[in-house]
């Protein structure tokens, strides 16, 4: 964990524990021991799973383990093959290498029981999205597309984490980020009608 500098210049290990953002550590990697990283910082697997940390932290793990594995995955690829080609070559003794790759053989053993995982998961769900291609969204919870829009579906649900959006018109609602409350609170119509 690299932690952010306080106001006096020293690391705060104790209050406060702030962590530093994958931008700051990239600068760091740059700039203190000379790696350069083709990483970037915003994007969309970092950011997601930045977001999943930030709900988890603020609210509380409501999310399945599934959908935190699918949103993992990603990021977990991204950084093994940053640690296989920038940081292993960089290492030289021949102990420590040792130890390095017999680390870095259990990190790949679980990372493939991971994708293995989901990639099983999707393969039985292929039936049931099968027709669903144009009507399919993303599931905020795991990020894969398995949510079927189905017309007049009373309870819609990510078909691989299982996330419960309720109505069509709730999903609608969450998928834009608002609520029918907010929008009427904040100047909007209720329209009389259908979100749609």
């Amino acid at each position: 964990m690299a932690w952010s500098e306080d106001e006096d210049g020293g690391v705060d290990h104790v209050a406060g524990r702030q962590s530093c953002g994958v931008k700051t550590a990239i600068e760091r990697l740059r700039d203190t021991v000379r790696i350069e990283s083709t990483i970037d910082p915003e994007g969309a697997g970092l950011r997601a799973l930045g977001s999943l940390r930030n709900r988890i932290m603020h609210f509380g793990l409501k999310d399945t383990v599934l959908a935190v594995q699918a949103r993992t995955v990603p990021v977990l690829d991204l950084l093994v093959g940053f640690i296989n080609t920038d940081i292993l070559p960089q290492v030289h003794e021949t102990d420590e290498a040792w130890s390095v790759e017999r680390h870095m053989e259990q990190v790949r053993d679980g990372f493939k029981h991971l994708t293995d995982l989901l990639a099983l998961r999707m393969e039985t769900l292929s039936s049931r999205l099968d027709g669903y291609g144009s009507s399919t969204a993303s599931c905020r919870s795991c990020g894969q597309f398995t949510v079927v829009l189905d017309a007049g579906a009373q309870d819609l649900a990510c078909l691989l984490c299982a996330r419960q959006y309720g109505t069509g018109e709730d999903a609608a609602w969450e998928f834009i980020g608002s609520s029918k409350h907010v929008t009427i609170t904040d100047g909007g119509g209720d329209g009389g009608g259908d979100l749609f």
